[in-house]
């Protein structure tokens, strides 16, 4: 019963445009029953999803950041907690760190979108008011995520293009690098190494 009134606003809107579409010369448009296939197929966790299975676990978290213009990093160390979400369409990552500025709390989530076939992040933390989203790819010969978005510049009040580069180095660890394009140009601004607790 819940599944059928889902699809009846779906199936009335398409039959709507299908009937505009024929008297316009325009393609027709999908029967009901492609349409309800459709809809099953995006909402249904995938392959995709399953790539992300590898970071579902408790983290320890050595965190290195830089300044533009200063050598060395700073660094800090935080724990990290990522479980499946929403029967396994979402990867919930829980993050607490130490820093020079206090306590540090933060929360991502991270899924892959059936329809535009991409990977979906997003991010807020305690020294932000911002919700970062970022889209990105995985290539399996290197078991590589690449996601690009943007930050917050607050020295400007705009926004910094940013990049990430997500490697899983094996079952235990991974790595985390984060660009930030500056007026400069691209510099590393963060890396983030996980291993497994």
């Amino acid at each position: 019963m819940q599944r059928s009134r889902l699809f009846v606003p779906t199936f009335l809107g398409s039959a709507l445009l299908a009937g505009c579409a024929s008297l316009s010369g325009a393609p027709a448009q999908p029967s009901m029953e492609e349409m309800q296939q459709r809809q099953i197929e995006y909402m249904t966790p995938g392959a995709g999803h399953q790539v992300l299975n590898d970071r579902v676990g408790q983290w320890k978290m050595e965190v290195r950041y830089w300044l533009p213009g200063v050598p060395d990093p700073m660094v800090s160390l935080g724990t990290s907690s990522m479980q499946w979400i929403m029967d396994g369409r979402y990867i919930e990552d829980q993050t607490q760190a130490s820093t020079d500025q206090g306590p540090f709390e933060g929360r991502g989530f991270v899924g892959f979108d059936n329809l535009t076939k991409e990977y979906v992040s997003t991010w807020i933390d305690s020294m932000s008011t911002a919700v970062m989203i970022s889209r990105g790819t995985f290539d399996a010969a290197t078991n590589t995520f690449n996601f690009t978005g943007e930050m917050p510049d607050p020295a400007t009040g705009g926004v910094l293009p940013l990049r990430s580069v997500e490697t899983k180095l094996d079952s235990n660890h991974w790595r985390v690098e984060m660009f930030v394009t500056g007026p400069e140009g691209e510099f590393k601004q963060m890396e983030l190494n996980y291993s497994r607790m």
